[in-house]
């Protein structure tokens, strides 16, 4: 299971060129700190919202914040993928949301 490979095809259907080599090269990114980060293979369904925090918090060390909302768009596509292909039954994003609306509930 080539997960990139199958993203690659997915955007390529719908995008240019140069978006899907830009998508490609954030999620690469994203997971290279997560090996690094982690010291563990990269799994979708490992990828929380906190994670999403700490790299959004820990990336601004090496990326403008412009890439940062940037990388974080090109994940919640991949994530979104993931999720319509049946690799993950949520996307942390939509945890994040889900978190956020329980909290105001209980408020």
């Amino acid at each position: 299971m080539n997960l990139l490979q199958e993203f690659k095809s997915y955007l390529a259907k719908q995008s240019g060129k140069s978006t899907v080599k830009n998508y490609l090269a954030d999620i690469r990114y994203f997971i290279r700190w997560f090996k690094e980060q982690f010291n563990k293979p990269f799994l979708p369904s490992l990828v929380t919202p906190q994670i999403l925090d700490l790299f959004k918090k820990e990336g601004s060390n090496d990326l403008s914040t412009r890439s940062i909302e940037r990388h974080l768009s090109s994940l919640r596509k991949f994530f979104n993928f993931l999720k319509l292909e049946g690799y993950i039954s949520q996307s942390p994003f939509e945890q994040k949301t889900l978190s956020s609306e329980a909290l105001a509930k209980e408020d």
